[in-house]
């Protein structure tokens, strides 16, 4: 199975180098304009880290279960109100259920916490 998320440290060093290398032979990806704002934003300071993610085209759909779903790693079963994260069940609040359920339902919308609290405590 492929894994999600990954932590990938980069020092000033790799910045630069990746910095450079892109400035040289960009790339014809329409996100190559975007990961070089990222870099310049980490050299600058604005930025502490970048979070990359496969574009829309490439997007690993959600896996609907008999009984719930499975976004990457977390099993969700809404019935039962239990998720599973790495064959263990992982301990939430009533409330943390729902907002992750409802977060998993809508996947890859972007809600502000006001949204999210109407249709959590709604």
């Amino acid at each position: 199975m492929k894994k999600k998320i990954s932590f990938i440290p980069m020092d000033s060093a790799l910045e630069t180098w990746l910095l450079e290398k892109l400035m040289k032979e960009p790339s014809k990806s329409d996100c190559a304009e975007d990961l070089l704002s990222g870099i310049r934003d980490m050299l600058s300071g604005e930025a502490s880290s970048l979070l990359l993610s496969a574009s829309d085209e490439a997007e690993i759909p959600a896996l609907v279960l008999s009984d719930g779903m499975r976004l990457g790693e977390p099993e969700i079963y809404p019935k039962s109100r239990k998720v599973i994260m790495q064959g263990s069940e992982a301990s939430l609040t009533p409330k943390e259920f729902d907002i992750l359920y409802f977060l998993a339902q809508n996947r890859g919308e972007v809600f502000t916490k006001e949204q999210i609290y109407r249709a959590v405590w709604a």
